[in-house]
């Protein structure tokens, strides 16, 4: 179940994903694909903790 907060963390993952996709050293896209999958773990643990609730 979506919340607030879990769109809001997919939709940063999906701006980091962006950026990944503009960087043009190797480096800097592997960053921003790691904060990405960061924002994405706290978008699916926002929804879990909703379920709970």
């Amino acid at each position: 179940m979506p919340t607030p907060d879990s769109e809001r963390f997919r939709q940063k993952a999906a701006e980091c994903e962006e950026e990944a996709a503009k960087a043009t050293a190797s480096s800097a896209k592997e960053a921003w694909l790691q904060a990405a999958e960061e924002w994405r773990k706290l978008a699916q643990s926002a929804e879990e903790k909703a379920r709970r609730s």
